[in-house]
C-alpha cells in the first residue's frame, strides 16, 4: 500500500471500487478460518 499512513491521503478522500470490496471480503472468508483455528472469534475492519 503505497498510500498508507499519515504521508496517505485522508481517510475521508479514499475512494475504492466495487473490485476492492469483494477482493478483501474474499480475503477475509480465507483469514477467517486461519484465525479461528488460533483461538480469535472476532474480525474488526476499519
Amino acid at each position: 500500500m503505497t498510500d498508507a499512513g499519515l504521508a496517505g491521503p485522508a481517510s475521508t478522500d479514499r475512494r475504492y471500487t466495487n473490485a476492492d470490496y469483494i477482493a478483501c471480503y474474499e480475503n477475509l472468508e480465507h483469514w477467517a478460518p486461519v484465525a479461528e483455528s488460533l483461538g480469535f472469534d472476532t474480525m474488526w475492519m476499519n
